[in-house]
């Protein structure tokens, strides 16, 4: 649920300069928590030592120890707790954004949001916009298949779903493994999925950067073409059981964090008329969380079945089809508002 409304949220209180970096520091938020995730598994794990997940014959445990050492998957666990509270506790005093409140018959509350955001001229003329597109917007599933939003929902389902046919969700999932079939050590392992996450982490500050100066199609084509390259590599040396896996995997991962991992996020958050816009953006986030779902659960019997070589390989050539799909179908969205966006689709609908 979470992933669905962020992007659409801050997509919808940011200025139309700024949408794509403020979008991605998103993303960046997301890959930190994935970066702080692992280092805690690793701290959890290198604290327990060599009596982890050993379970003592002495008597009842205390709960320290049940948590992180004999259970230490819940401590692993436990530790997102807090995280997850203060997520909430701040939720409470998050504003609603301008556009659901002028569609909801409250533009003085939605002047006074966008008033702080860009001042008084800029608050005016995106009133008149945001009114002029509600005015003309219909609303409901239906309306996905109008033909001047046929290719955006294209969009909205296919760039979401390649994403994840990359195997993305497989690497960071099974990172420990991945690592581990070429290290063989589990706490060598789990500190290499560390630095998988930290690249991930870095790396999208470079989307972040240059996302409003390069632009998202320009920025996701270079990042997917690096993708292929690197998913290649990992398969090469995986076939050559070289200990040197790590090289080309993190340079998937920091292929990935300056490309799909925001500028997905961006684009499925800009393409769709306001009311329809929470609707096409969940269709879009189910597309992505359903490939994700096949993909880590394929990828162990993928590994068992074709071999780590074999996997990799197919993941490098499921980046193809999206290299041409990017290239033919996505448009540059860079410095547009969402109003100006939704007329470009009118207009190709009356070519």
């Amino acid at each position: 649920m979470t992933s669905v409304v962020a992007p659409i949220y801050i997509s919808e209180l940011t200025l139309p300069e700024s949408r794509g970096k403020i979008v991605s520091i998103y993303q960046l938020s997301i890959t930190l928590g994935i970066l702080l995730a692992f280092l805690i598994d690793w701290i959890v794990l290198h604290g327990a030592g060599d009596a982890a997940g050993v379970i003592m014959q002495n008597g009842s445990p205390r709960i320290f120890e049940w948590l992180f050492v004999e259970e230490i998957w819940r401590g692993m666990f436990g530790t997102e707790v807090p995280v997850a509270l203060l997520f909430f506790i701040l939720l409470l005093f998050t504003p609603e954004s301008p556009r659901w409140l002028v569609a909801h018959k409250r533009e003085d509350e939605a002047m006074l949001t966008m008033v702080k955001i860009g001042g008084e001229e800029q608050a005016k003329v995106q009133m008149k916009e945001i009114r002029e597109m509600i005015k003309e917007e219909r609303g409901g599933f239906r309306e996905l298949f109008s033909p001047f939003l046929r290719r955006p929902f294209l969009i909205g389902i296919l760039l979401p779903m390649f994403s994840h046919l990359s195997g993305i969700a497989a690497i960071m999932y099974f990172a420990p493994n991945i690592i581990n079939e070429a290290i063989a050590s589990v706490e060598s392992s789990f500190l290499g999925a560390v630095l998988v996450g930290l690249v991930n982490s870095v790396f999208t500050f470079v989307a972040i950067q240059y996302i409003e100066k390069t632009g998202r199609r320009k920025l996701l084509l270079i990042g997917v073409v690096g993708a292929f390259i690197s998913l290649a590599g990992v398969g090469i040396l995986f076939a050559l059981e070289s200990t040197l896996i790590i090289i080309p995997l993190l340079c998937y991962v920091a292929s990935f964090a300056f490309s799909y991992g925001p500028i997905v996020w961006v684009i499925i958050s800009e393409i769709f008329p306001t009311r329809i816009r929470g609707l096409a953006v969940s269709i879009g986030s189910f597309s992505l969380m359903v490939t994700g779902f096949v993909i880590t659960l394929t990828n162990p019997l993928l590994i068992e079945s074709i071999m780590p070589s074999g996997t990799f390989f197919l993941y490098a050539g499921l980046t193809l089809p999206a290299i041409w799909f990017i290239w033919r179908f996505v448009p540059e969205t860079k410095g547009k508002t969402l109003e100006e966006i939704e007329k470009y689709w009118k207009s190709l609908k009356k070519k």
